[in-house]
């Protein structure tokens, strides 16, 4: 498909009741009229969870094999994973590059990059996908966009529907105030 929606199970707590009009049921009018969307998250919240350095720097590294790894004012993006994604920027990366990334997301190693000769992840760690959780840092560096994305509303390369939905009054302030 030339564009593709992820969302999960709790989306109405992240988009906004399905029963009525929400950033998701726009979207989908908006494609299904022809519009082409390279990447936007559908979220209405950004990321208010800390960044862990030592938990982002081993994701960071397992996914995109860097040893320079962004801090913690350097990502900014929306919450909890749900996004539209064009077939372009999903091609921007190989098929070995998901195969390594899913890989490395279900295995032990995603919860350390130790200079051990087995790092330690306990089965719990394992099934509470603490991994998968940070990833919404990350979604939007992996589809090529920026490290920093700004607020849906401040951001020029949205088209204007998705600027308008859940908009927060305080990002507006929290945007003069140069946050």
């Amino acid at each position: 498909p030339e564009q593709m929606v992820f969302i999960h199970a709790d989306a109405p707590e992240h988009i906004g009741s399905l029963d009525r009009p929400n950033i998701l049921s726009d979207l989908i009018s908006a494609l299904q009229s022809g519009s082409h969307v390279p990447f936007a998250h559908l979220g209405g919240n950004r990321i208010t969870m800390r960044w862990d350095v030592p938990g982002m720097s081993a994701l960071w590294r397992g996914i995109f094999g860097s040893s320079v790894v962004p801090g913690p004012t350097q990502v900014a993006a929306y919450c909890c994973s749900h996004m539209v994604v064009s077939r372009d920027r999903i091609r921007l990366r190989t098929k070995r590059f998901y195969e390594d990334t899913l890989r490395f997301m279900t295995s032990p190693a995603s919860y350390a990059l130790l200079p051990t000769a087995s790092p330690f992840a306990a089965e719990d760690d394992l099934k509470g996908r603490l991994a998968c959780q940070n990833m919404m840092f990350v979604w939007h560096v992996l589809f090529g966009e920026p490290l920093y994305l700004p607020h849906r509303m401040f951001d020029a390369s949205l088209p204007l529907f998705l600027k308008t939905r859940n908009l927060r009054t305080a990002y507006l302030e929290l945007e003069a105030d140069g946050r």
